[in-house]
């Protein structure tokens, strides 16, 4: 049974020492690099479940676009920003939002 014990953690050891090379910095997150990140949602539903009294569709669009900047190597600042709307018939809805946002 000790055996066992001692193959199982040898083991997970070295599954340890795998993953830790693997995660190393590259230059995608060294001092100056950006991310830009992105969402984009169009939806149009109709349909007994979906349409109100006057047949008029339900229709959504979101929009999301964001930035990340290292400032030093792994470290990072950034930001979002959200825009959304629906409607359907007489009715619609708008919501803006930004925010900040800090990684590593």
């Amino acid at each position: 049974m000790s055996y066992k014990i001692s193959l199982i953690a040898v083991l997970v050891l070295l599954m340890g020492a795998g993953f830790a090379q693997g995660q190393t910095r590259s230059e995608a997150t060294d001092t100056g690099a950006m991310l830009v990140t992105g969402m984009f949602s169009f939806s149009s539903i109709g349909g007994d479940l979906y349409e109100n009294g006057d047949g008029d569709r339900y229709t959504s669009i979101a929009v999301a676009p964001g930035l990340f900047y290292f400032v030093t190597p792994g470290i990072g600042i950034g930001g979002d920003i959200f825009y959304s709307r629906t409607s359907q018939g007489d009715y619609d809805d708008t919501y803006w939002g930004a925010g900040p946002k800090v990684g590593y």
